[in-house]
């Protein structure tokens, strides 16, 4: 028996994963107008801003800011973006609380739609800060689900009593989609 065709076929159809692609818009906010893309959800007294605080201290970037002047909660919602539907992502970024003492964590949603409408998917996520220093990027994962087309990401902070005014600046913030590389076949013919 001649084992060199089966070989050559197990090593034909072996197959890698790429190279992770980030899908979040703008989220490394390396220039003020990539908060753009960026939303404060109505009803909380949130404003969003450009801060050219870094969190690696790239003189050149920055961070979006994110400002609550009263209140026990905020948000902000990331543009809308498509996905491949099954595959492996994960997600997370970095950030860092200036004033109050705010929870923010960062939470993305999946959707059947192809504008993130109706029924959303909570994908778990992280708490990505809890000090007044950058601290390393934060992130979660998982697999989408068959049916799911698009994701929104959102910033949900929080605070405690005495609900004082809270400011807390993110960076770095990605969700990665992981997925397998093509392999194409090679035919050849064994005597």
């Amino acid at each position: 028996m001649n084992i060199r065709p089966c070989l050559g076929i197990l090593f034909a159809t072996t197959g890698s994963l790429a190279n992770a692609v980030n899908l979040l818009p703008n989220g490394d906010f390396s220039n003020s107008s990539q908060v753009t893309s960026w939303a404060a959800v109505p009803g909380y007294g949130t404003s969003i801003s450009w801060s050219s605080d870094d969190a690696i201290g790239d003189t050149t970037s920055g961070s979006l800011q994110v400002d609550i002047p009263f209140g026990v909660t905020a948000k902000a919602n990331s543009a809308c973006f498509a996905i491949q539907s099954a595959a492996s992502y994960t997600y997370g970024g970095q950030s860092r609380i200036v004033a109050g003492a705010p929870t923010d964590t960062f939470v993305c949603y999946s959707y059947d739609t192809t504008n993130c409408t109706g029924s959303a998917t909570g994908l778990t996520g992280p708490i990505i800060s809890q000090g007044l220093t950058w601290p390393a990027v934060v992130s979660a994962g998982g697999t989408l689900s068959n049916s799911a087309k698009t994701v929104q990401c959102k910033l949900d902070i929080s605070n405690g009593p005495p609900f004082a005014p809270m400011t807390v600046r993110f960076d770095n913030l990605f969700f990665d989609s992981t997925l397998p590389t093509p392999v194409s076949l090679q035919s050849f013919s064994v005597e």
